[in-house]
């Protein structure tokens, strides 16, 4: 009976998962470790309807399948004189990439592989089973682009190991930019981010065609994973001159920050609750120049694009707020307000956290004020951006409470407030 009603629940999509290795699946898929997910709920909501595997053996043995099905092919395309243009395009590979091949040449170029039957050398020609790295009887360069083109097919299918056999061994027969692009981005999908720069930066040199967006932006994250900012000015630089209006280059510089500002807060957090007060006020400093710096050099390279000019009929003012406080709301924005009404200048205000959803509105200004606004990336990200776009700042605040000396000793409360709120004035 029990079996009975497991095979209902089965059926029904309620399955078990004992099976599944979580730690194989994190390591597998380095985008689900990024994202924090927890990995079996991942899979049963997403990853499962993606193609993606519970484990090490389900992998393999759908690799197995998958050989088998090409290996019958091969058998019954040499049986029945079936196209070979219909064994790649089985394969996933592209239709010329056999073209004008002749297995008894092969054959003489590899004597270690002259007793393969014709199905066994097609199968190790397209590494189904292995990896085999036979002489193909054209130039280096050419084989090394065949070679280079197969490893792109494994890529796609997220075989890195035999991806990263076959682009070494193109790139031993010839260096080609786009065999350092793939290696670079195996090891970005691996998360080594110090190896995938050295060869993004050898396919930047090596080559005077044009580039991939991917490689520019996997360069950007891959800069600001391993904490050097310093060098994303000439990556941006290079990458806003092929690819001027291209809208993902800036969303991969929010993301890479975005992760910056992630490992910063974890530093201050640390620092807040030890009470190492000058450590975290140099932390906060140093993180906020460093934003800026980032978001100025990038504005400056790449923002060009996006100049916006003030109204033609008058100067319009934005105040950019903290809108939590109603009493700073009434007294220093909505009065600002009124002021500058009154002399006939078009005012708006906004949160600063509706800064994205406000961008036009923002960016038409001629003079922004920002009042009582954190410093975190989002406003940092817009001070420089209209800085580059030559706009009129303004900051203002009207308590002077972040200075050295504020928050005071925990000791001084008396007790009145406990060690977490006290965390939460100094951090």
């Amino acid at each position: 009976m029990l079996k009975r009603l497991l095979a209902r629940l089965r059926k029904a999509g309620y399955e078990d998962f004992d099976d599944f290795d979580p730690q194989w699946y994190l390591s597998e898929y380095p985008d689900v470790a990024r994202d924090g997910a927890d990995p079996l709920t991942h899979y049963r909501l997403f990853g499962k309807k993606e193609g993606r595997f519970p484990n090490e053996e389900s992998k393999r043995a759908s690799m197995r399948e998958e050989a088998g099905r090409l290996m019958e092919y091969m058998r019954r395309s040499l049986r029945e004189g079936l196209s070979m243009e219909g064994l790649l395009e089985t394969a996933s590979m592209p239709a010329d990439l056999l073209e004008g091949l002749d297995l008894d040449e092969l054959r003489r170029l590899n004597p270690l592989h002259a007793s393969c039957s014709d199905e066994e050398l097609l199968s190790r020609l397209l590494q189904i089973e292995g990896v085999f790295l036979l002489r193909l009887g054209l130039d280096e360069e050419e084989e090394a682009v065949f070679y280079r083109r197969v490893a792109e097919h494994y890529l796609a299918l997220g075989d890195l190991s035999k991806s990263r056999e076959l682009l070494l061994y193109a790139l031993y027969l010839f260096r080609d930019a786009k065999a350092l692009e793939y290696m670079g981005n195996i090891f970005f999908t691996s998360q080594e981010y110090d190896k995938a720069l050295l060869y993004y930066e050898k396919a930047l040199e090596d080559s005077e065609k044009a580039k991939s967006i991917w490689l520019y932006i996997n360069m950007v994250e891959s800069l600001c994973r391993v904490g050097e900012s310093d060098r994303l000015v000439s990556i941006c630089k290079l990458a806003s001159q092929e690819y001027p209006l291209h809208t993902l280059l800036g969303e991969k510089m929010d993301e890479s920050i975005g992760l910056f500002m992630q490992k910063t807060d974890s530093r201050m957090r640390v620092l807040s609750s030890l009470e190492e007060r000058e450590a975290l006020l140099e932390c906060s400093s140093v993180s906020v120049k460093r934003i800026a710096g980032m978001y100025r050099n990038f504005f400056e390279v790449c923002g060009l694009c996006e100049r916006r000019v003030g109204s033609a009929d008058g100067v319009v003012v934005t105040i950019v707020a903290d809108m939590h406080i109603p009493q700073c709301v009434r007294y220093r924005v909505e009065q600002k307000r009124q002021q500058l009404e009154y002399v006939g200048i078009e005012v708006d205000a906004i949160a600063w956290e509706e800064l994205e959803e406000s961008r036009e509105r923002v960016l038409l200004s001629d003079i922004v004020i920002f009042y009582r606004v954190p410093a975190f990336a989002l406003v940092i990200k817009y001070i420089e951006k209209l800085r580059t776009l030559g706009k009129t700042l303004f900051y203002e605040i009207d308590d002077l409470i972040f200075d050295p000396i504020y928050p005071p000793p925990y000791e001084s409360y008396g007790g009145s407030i406990d060690m977490q709120e006290y965390n939460g004035l100094l951090y």
